[in-house]
């Protein structure tokens, strides 16, 4: 009754169809899974460790000394003030016979972060 083999038999498998290359391919797929499942550990992992030590990424020399930096003073400009800021960064305000300008540094490198230059406001607020 609505059956598609007469007699009930089922024709023997052909072709890609073998027990053996389905058993192959069931290999194949849990390996595969295998390997998303440890490629997304490691990704998740290697996130976690980076943005734990966020912030302690720190430029050092060798044997914990900084060496020596050269900070550019241009001829005539003069140190007045030397303060320390938050973290690794020192402010330095350096005076000249035009202008001022305070010059922010990485400590132990002795990078240049930033320079401010103050500009004299001629009129603005003035007291009398």
């Amino acid at each position: 009754m609505g059956e598609d083999t007469p007699s009930g038999d089922v024709p023997p498998p052909t072709g890609l169809n073998t027990p053996e290359n389905i058993r192959r391919l069931k290999f194949v797929v849990g390996g595969l899974g295998a390997l998303m499942v440890v490629g997304f550990l490691v990704v998740i992992v290697t996130i976690a460790n980076r943005a734990s030590s966020l912030g302690e990424r720190e430029v050092r020399a060798p044997g914990g000394r900084f060496g020596v930096s050269e900070i550019g003073v241009a001829p005539g400009e003069r140190i007045r003030a030397v303060v320390p800021m938050d973290g690794d960064r020192l402010a330095v305000h350096l005076a000249s016979e035009g202008a001022e300008t305070i010059l922010i540094l990485h400590a132990r490198t002795g990078l240049e972060l930033g320079r401010i230059h103050l500009v004299p406001q001629t009129g603005f607020a003035s007291r009398e």
